[in-house]
């Protein structure tokens, strides 16, 4: 579904995407997802950060 909508982008955070055979970027935590936001930042992008309190996605807020 993703793919098939013409998304060029998708970072996947935490521990169950490491289990899961997907064609995306995957970072085991929201650390280092915000690392990896500020090696590639986005340019004219509508971002979508999704996920649950536990994992602490608030943090990649400061990345951009």
């Amino acid at each position: 579904m993703i793919i098939k909508n013409g998304i060029q982008q998708v970072v996947l955070v935490g521990g169950d995407f490491a289990f899961v055979e997907h064609p995306f970027t995957y970072c085991r935590d929201a650390a280092m997802a915000a690392e990896w936001i500020r090696s590639n930042p986005p340019a004219n992008a509508l971002i979508l950060i999704k996920g649950s309190r536990g994992i602490r996605m608030e943090k990649l807020l400061d990345s951009f």
